[in-house]
C-alpha cells in the first residue's frame, strides 16, 4: 500500500508541463527525458536547500516523480508531477 511507502510528512507538488516541441523528442528518446528530469530535480532541490540557508553537504531532500503522458500519440502532452518533501533533512557523519 502507498501508506507504507511514503512517510507521513508534508509534500510540495511541482508540475512541469513540457513544451509541445519537446514532447515528441522525449517520446522518441527517453534518455533525454531522464536527463531533463535530473536537471529539474537538481534545480528544485538546490532552491529548497538554499532557501533554508544550508548547502548540499549538510542538507538533503527527496522526491517522487510521476511522468504523465496525456492524450494520443498524435497529441502528446507530457507532464512531470514531482512531489518533494516539505522540508530538508540533515545527515550526520558519525563514522
Amino acid at each position: 500500500m502507498v501508506n507504507e511507502v511514503l512517510p507521513k510528512v508534508l509534500f510540495r507538488q511541482w508540475v512541469l508541463k513540457i513544451p509541445f516541441q519537446l514532447c515528441f523528442l522525449f517520446a522518441s528518446y527517453p534518455d533525454l527525458m531522464g536527463r531533463a528530469l535530473e536537471n529539474v530535480h537538481r534545480t528544485i532541490a538546490s532552491g529548497l536547500i538554499h532557501q533554508c540557508w544550508y548547502s548540499h553537504i549538510t542538507a538533503r531532500t527527496e522526491a517522487v516523480t510521476f511522468i504523465q503522458r496525456l492524450r494520443s500519440a498524435l497529441n502528446l502532452k507530457v507532464h512531470f508531477h514531482i512531489w518533494f518533501l516539505g522540508a530538508v533533512y540533515f545527515t550526520e557523519d558519525r563514522g
